[in-house]
């Protein structure tokens, strides 16, 4: 039996859910995934708010399950930061 690895997706947090769930809009797609944090995340205590960039890895079989795998840094007040200085 072949492993067929996940998905992976840039993602945003739409909102945080009891039991440690999150729903998560995929980046360029309409539809809404339910996830969980990956077993890193959870073992080096990396927290995820509303509004956080995320990675998700969604498996091919069923599209509105995941797990966070990645949370990106604070992406945009980096951008804000470069803006400001440079002018």
């Amino acid at each position: 039996m072949v492993k067929i690895d996940g998905i992976e997706l840039d993602a945003e947090i739409i909102e945080v859910l009891p039991a440690g769930n999150y729903k998560v809009q995929p980046k360029d797609m309409d539809t809404i995934v339910i996830c969980k944090k990956s077993g890193k995340m959870r073992s080096r205590q990396i927290s995820v708010i509303e509004g956080d960039r995320v990675k998700v890895e969604v498996s091919p079989y069923d599209m509105t399950k995941g797990r966070i795998v990645y949370r990106y840094g604070d992406y945009a007040a980096r951008q804000s930061a470069q803006r400001a200085t440079s002018t």
